[in-house]
């Protein structure tokens, strides 16, 4: 009766990872194909957005960048993960995904140097530099945050999927990034979080990390 039942199991699991596979490699081809085509359109897009501001939209894109700060990022996912005690191991994985993505796309902001559209410069408080404009943090960050919280709260993973596309298209919608901006800056977060997801799964090397007492019940 077991081995039956671990038989039907197995090709359930192996129709699931495939899924997941097409799923991940359609994203990919999306961002890859949005990086192709945003030099050709980059410039459209930037004037389209500036003569199509609404005040009711540019405040509701502002709110949605305070909530994709790295730092609201951070205490929001992890208060949710800690609310659950079965899914506070995967804290560990969200900040090592988030602070690997953070110091990745801020490197790439000074390796890069690229000015923001419309002139609109950012200055970094307590910071003291010039944050740039490829890629985009905010996108990058979201991005990070996603796979962590699919694995922690599938039921979910829809809002944790459109939590990046909002965060971009908030940027883009006040002309603080281009397209090709926010494009490089999901692919990156996507990627750390997706290897932290792989790494955790494979080798359980942020589960070892006990920064809590897990509860007796």
């Amino acid at each position: 009766m077991d081995t039956d039942t671990h038989q039907a199991s197995a090709p359930i699991g192996a129709i699931a990872k495939m899924k997941k596979s097409i799923i991940a490699a359609i994203i990919y081809a999306t961002l890859f194909l949005a990086l192709i085509i945003s030099p050709f359109i980059e410039a459209d897009a930037v004037r389209f957005f500036a003569e199509n501001q609404d005040q009711i939209l540019a405040h509701a894109a502002q709110w949605i960048s305070h909530i994709g700060s790295t730092a609201a990022v951070l205490i929001a996912a992890t208060c949710l993960l800690f609310w659950k005690n079965k899914k506070r191991e995967w804290i560990p994985a969200l900040w090592g995904s988030v602070l690997l993505t953070s110091v990745t796309v801020h490197a790439l902001k000074f390796a890069v140097q690229r000015p923001r559209p419309m002139g609109n410069i950012l200055f970094v408080p307590l910071m003291g530099w010039i944050s740039y404009s490829f890629p985009s943090g905010h996108a990058a960050v979201a991005s990070a945050a996603a796979p962590i919280l699919c694995r922690g709260f599938p039921r979910l993973r829809w809002l944790w999927i459109m939590f990046p596309l909002m965060m971009a298209l908030s940027r883009l919608y006040q002309n603080l990034h281009y397209l090709s901006d926010v494009a490089a800056g999901i692919t990156i977060g996507l990627t750390f979080g997706l290897l932290t997801v792989m790494f955790e799964d494979r080798y359980k090397l942020f589960e070892k990390v006990k920064i809590w007492k897990k509860s007796s019940r």
